[in-house]
């Protein structure tokens, strides 16, 4: 008779041990589904943050040849490669430009 009692009492102690397993095991299975889903968002992220990136890069590649074709129109001599550079003085022909307030547009 004894001895049932302890067995009963160690039986409610493993039943109450076999919830609280269980209880844990579906809380670290809940955890487990929103870290996926939070890694896949950052994932997400990630791509279109470099999406973004390469359009702002794009944009101000566009501005910056933008700006030069714009600033090639104001030159009187084009620029014919290594030639012309090296028989031109020196900074000859971007002078004109300096002081016509277009020198953002060289440099």
């Amino acid at each position: 008779m004894v001895c049932n009692v302890f067995l009963l009492h160690a039986q409610t102690k493993l039943d109450s041990l076999d919830s609280l397993i269980k209880l844990n095991e579906t809380l670290v299975i809940d955890t487990v589904i929103r870290l996926d889903s939070l890694q896949n968002l950052i994932e997400d992220l990630q791509e279109s943050y470099a999406r973004e990136q390469f359009l702002v890069l794009e944009r101000e590649a566009v501005i910056r040849i933008n700006r030069a074709a714009f600033a090639g129109m104001w030159i009187n001599k084009p620029l014919f490669g290594e030639t012309y550079r090296h028989s031109a003085r020196r900074g000859s022909y971007i002078l004109p430009l300096l002081y016509s307030g277009l020198h953002p547009y060289i440099f």
